[in-house]
């Protein structure tokens, strides 16, 4: 989703940045794909694949308006650590406004548990079915 999205605010000639977590060889067909466009479209990707990473985001993150959040599908049924709780720490103190995508990265949508940290999202929209965690 994150990357249609960006793939779509990029055609409209919006400045977008996008961060890419941990690329490896185990994305779906959907992301690669998605990904691959969006290389012959932009130079602004940037990859982080370590915490020592994150810190580079800092005054990247505190030079865009707005923030779309999405880490991770509706899916997530484990606690976070080391990278991903770095990562969205950093997101909930720099980024303004923060919009996430189907629900907050880090919270479980099913019981609304926050698995370890866990995007504090301005807005969120989601799709298909109601998120049990929001009710």
């Amino acid at each position: 989703d994150g990357l249609a999205i960006a793939r779509k605010l990029i055609l409209k000639n919006k400045d977008v940045l996008v961060v890419v977590v941990n690329k490896n060889d185990n994305c779906s067909n959907e992301f690669s794909t998605n990904l691959e466009i969006i290389k012959k479209i932009t130079s602004k990707i940037t990859y982080i694949s370590n915490e020592k990473d994150i810190e580079s985001l800092i005054p990247i993150f505190s030079s865009y308006k707005v923030g779309i959040d999405c880490l991770f599908g509706i899916g997530l049924n484990r606690e976070l650590s080391g990278l991903y709780i770095g990562l969205i720490d950093t997101i909930n103190r720099y980024v303004e406004t923060k919009i996430s995508i189907d629900v907050p990265s880090g919270l479980n949508a099913d019981n609304g548990e926050v698995m370890g940290a866990a995007i504090k999202a301005d807005i969120t929209y989601t799709f298909e079915v109601i998120k049990r965690a929001f009710i």
